[in-house]
């Protein structure tokens, strides 16, 4: 695993450390973001020998009711060129809830689902940790933490396995009897 090492910092950036919280119910100020969205949120380069290429994560967010399943598969664009990569940069998969507190919107998020990244053996469960972002709604779109989600018509196949996740996929984590179905 020559990305190992670059794979795991990038985790450690990604998945802070926070305590398991309380998060309120979704409200209805937070549900006028009920949609589906596409985001691209800049990676650090895992081909740093290759300077033209950079590496991204496509994410898509569906929100039903102020509940959420952000989806994230990496990327690299190289000479104007989209591609989609098979396993490194790792793809992950969270829970959300959107609300609002103070008069902002926050959403909160678990990691649920993840492949091709590392986690640490010790520590505490990333899977059960929950980090609340800031969220800023504009017209047609949402900017989460200063990734911008523009609306999107998602394909069937893919709307359907995520509002599936969200179904079955609570906010807090339970006990663990079985992983998600694969993508």
């Amino acid at each position: 695993m020559r990305y190992a090492a670059v794979g795991f910092l990038w985790l450690l950036a990604v998945l802070p450390w926070w305590g398991s919280q309380s998060v309120p119910p979704a409200d209805v100020a937070a549900q006028s973001v009920n949609d589906d969205y596409v985001g691209v949120e800049r990676m650090g380069s895992l081909t740093p020998e290759d300077r033209e290429t950079r590496w991204f994560h496509e994410n898509t967010l569906v929100v039903r009711k102020g509940e959420a399943i952000l989806d994230m598969s990496p990327i690299t664009i190289r000479r104007g060129r989209k591609t989609y990569s098979a396993s490194d940069g790792g793809f992950l998969t969270y829970r959300g809830r959107f609300f609002t507190r103070g008069g902002r919107t926050f959403v909160a998020l678990r990691l649920f689902q993840s492949d091709y990244v590392l986690l640490p053996k010790n520590g505490p469960d990333p899977y059960g940790r929950i980090k609340t972002l800031p969220v800023k709604v504009m017209s047609n779109e949402i900017d989460i933490d200063g990734v911008r989600y523009k609306r999107r018509v998602l394909n069937k196949t893919t709307r359907q396995r995520l509002l599936q996740w969200l179904a079955q996929e609570p906010l807090e984590k339970t006990t663990r009897t079985a992983e998600p179905s694969k993508k």
